[in-house]
């Protein structure tokens, strides 16, 4: 596969077989990500406990049900298996 600057190519390190492409943000990009999440605690961190734990919990039930299609992520980008954790 023909490397490209603007993009990084994960590779399983137990097989070694390649990934999906991801793109590589520049640091302009990465600036915004950064102001975006240091806006997104702002608020967060003024709201209040139960509204914090409902959140939390959502964010869970999200995980949980989609355990199987994660845990296999997971496993491939660090190449171990599933059963390894």
């Amino acid at each position: 596969m023909m490397k490209r600057k603007d993009e990084y190519v994960p590779v399983n390190p137990w097989s070694g077989e390649e990934g999906r492409p991801v793109p590589v943000w520049g640091e302009e990009r990465v600036a915004e990500a950064i102001g975006g999440a240091t806006a997104a605690f702002e608020g967060h961190r003024r709201s209040g406990f139960a509204e914090r734990a409902g959140k939390m919990r959502a964010a869970a039930e999200v995980l949980e049900g989609r355990q199987e299609e994660l845990a296999l992520l997971m496993a491939t980008e660090m190449g171990k298996p599933v059963v390894e954790g």
